[in-house]
């Protein structure tokens, strides 16, 4: 399935605004089509999909975007930023405001001291996150994701579980 099959797919079953259906059918690259993928609102948005049983597979996303992902592209826009990681195998140090996460197992995630961030884990993650003092990060979930707290830091946690 490529990209945009799978958008065409989403469509049909009616799980694509208006809005974004607009915004996509004006994205002239792919990088302002990640850009779409990266903002505020379309950040959780494969995880979503996946959780509808309209999953992008994540080959597709590695040989499509794979120049976008795992730490190679950061949206950097309106006084945030934001990445995606994709079947990732090496820990990670946040760095970005809200950064999803698609298939890591075994990974740790890192918020450094002082840091306030926002992550979104899809069913297939199982992530180890630690938080650095003062740090805050709220954690969204969906059915089947794990996460597993550095004892001691789970107050710096805000979880929000989606079905």
């Amino acid at each position: 399935m490529t990209t945009n099959e799978w958008l065409r797919q989403i469509r049909k079953a009616g799980l694509l605004c208006d809005e974004y259906t607009d915004k996509v059918d004006m994205a002239m690259n792919k990088t302002q089509l990640i850009d779409l993928a990266f903002d505020a609102n379309g950040i959780s948005y494969i995880p979503e999909m996946q959780s509808k049983g309209h999953p992008i597979p994540y080959e597709t996303i590695i040989k499509e975007f794979g120049s976008y992902i795992n730490g190679r592209y950061v949206r950097d826009k309106s006084g945030y930023t934001s990445a995606l990681y994709c079947l990732y195998e090496k820990n990670v140090i946040l760095e970005e405001t809200l950064t999803c996460f698609l298939g890591c197992k075994g990974i740790s995630i890192t918020v450094p001291d002082r840091y306030i961030c926002e992550i979104f884990l899809d069913a297939e993650c199982d992530v180890n996150l630690y938080l650095g003092s003062g740090a805050s990060v709220r954690v969204n979930t969906w059915k089947g994701a794990k996460v597993n707290i550095k004892r001691g830091f789970e107050s710096q946690v805000i979880y929000k579980h989606h079905v």
